[in-house]
């Protein structure tokens, strides 16, 4: 093999080091925020469907029990607890729960939401439980909040 052939083999294409900078940024923000990123689940209440025939433990069988009706994701953004998720996630369901990474499960309430941009802030009641902030300003900037 040539010189310039053994050159050209080394030579990344084009725009490989763009997309390194991309996913060092957002590896390295996934890696700051992860630990406050939850799952959102409502609950409603089960109506019967009166289709057809019920099967012994079927889902006609349940009554009015609660059942998961929606899930999706969110991230808490302060000390208070409060977590911002979309308003579609957060809307119609009789309780709210969240999931930490770490497997705690916690009450949540919608304490705001806005249809026309989907998006929603819950806040859980802390209930002396360490909660996991995201700085986000950091996350999204790739540098540390200014100090207060």
């Amino acid at each position: 093999m040539t010189q310039q052939e053994q050159g050209a083999r080394r030579q990344e294409p084009a725009g490989t080091e763009a997309m390194d900078a991309y996913s060092l940024a957002v590896s390295s923000a996934a890696e700051r925020v992860g630990p406050a990123v939850v799952r959102v689940e409502t609950a409603g209440t089960a109506r019967p469907q009166g289709r057809g025939r019920q099967r012994p433990g079927g889902p006609d069988s349940r009554g009015d029990q609660e059942q998961p009706s929606g899930q999706g994701s969110g991230v808490i953004f302060d000390s208070a607890g409060r977590v911002l998720t979309n308003e579609h996630v957060a809307r119609g369901g009789r309780s709210l729960k969240v999931i930490l990474p770490d497997g705690r499960t916690l009450p949540a309430a919608v304490e705001g939401a806005d249809p026309r941009v989907d998006l929603a802030v819950l806040r859980v009641p802390d209930a002396g439980h360490t909660l996991p902030v995201a700085e986000l300003n950091s996350a999204l900037t790739g540098r540390s909040p200014p100090a207060s």
